[in-house]
């Protein structure tokens, strides 16, 4: 499907009626600004966009529906949500083996057929899946990481994002025991978040969580602005424990 074409289908998608409540809490105290982050992260995004261009997997052929059906649901408890700051989030599809999911800073959340083929995502769990990456975006997951590696680097010198980054990746073996505890941490902020936020769109938490069960049993590797991600093991026993407010979003949600 041609480009425009898919964003017209996504943006009409995305005027649906859905039962909107607010569940996201402002993050506070975090080191940069919002503006910062997002201009570290765009020359990566566009790169990104760029080559799947020229290789022309920019765009969905074979799941236009699926998506555009599972981010109509979803996109208005999206942007319901009060983080303090004005967030737009954009879905863009690929069609690239190599990439999974991801999100970027300013709101945009990238996802590849490929990667629905691989785990044959049925809406359930590609809505876990939106809503996981949409999560980093909400809770200014770069920002918090890049507070938590500030905290790391014992120079008192003003920095920027990218100082940060090139510090850590220098003495990346000294410091990956820390950063690994709070990369683990907000990927099950996303993950808690993400199952609410798409429960609240309609789907039934146990079914988005056979995106995780099936995650466990391929041991799939996944991207991340930020991390490593838990193994998939603690990921189900720490979202098993939240299901039965999950549950309580999801039969809210259906009023």
């Amino acid at each position: 499907m041609p480009i425009l074409i898919l964003a017209v289908l996504l943006l009409a998608a995305a005027t649906g009626q859905a039962r909107v409540i607010n569940i996201v809490e402002p993050s506070l105290g975090l080191a940069f600004t919002e503006t910062e982050v997002i201009a570290h992260a765009e020359p990566a995004k566009r790169a990104l966009l760029a080559q799947l261009r020229r290789s022309g997997r920019l765009g969905c052929e074979t799941h236009c529906a699926r998506v555009a059906g599972v981010w109509r649901a979803l996109h208005p408890v999206i942007a319901a949500q009060r983080t303090g700051r004005q967030v737009d989030v954009q879905l863009v599809v690929v069609r690239d083996p190599q990439i999974n999911a991801l999100s970027f800073p300013d709101g945009t959340i990238v996802v590849s057929e490929s990667f629905i083929d691989r785990l044959v995502l049925g809406p359930a769990e590609l809505a876990f899946v939106l809503a996981h990456e949409a999560s980093h975006v909400l809770l200014q997951h770069e920002r918090q990481g890049l507070t938590s590696m500030l905290a790391l680097i014992p120079s008192r010198a003003q920095r920027t994002p990218r100082d940060v980054y090139t510090e850590i990746e220098f003495n990346y073996f000294a410091m990956s025991d820390a950063m690994q505890l709070v990369f683990h941490q907000v990927e099950r902020e996303a993950d808690e978040l993400g199952l609410q936020l798409a429960a609240l769109a309609g789907y039934p938490p146990h079914a988005q969580l056979r995106f995780l069960e099936q995650a466990s049993a391929r041991d799939l590797p996944q991207q991340s602005m930020l991390s490593s991600h838990p193994d998939m093991g603690s990921r189900l026993e720490s979202l098993r424990r939240t299901l039965p407010l999950a549950q309580r979003l999801w039969e809210v949600g259906l009023q």
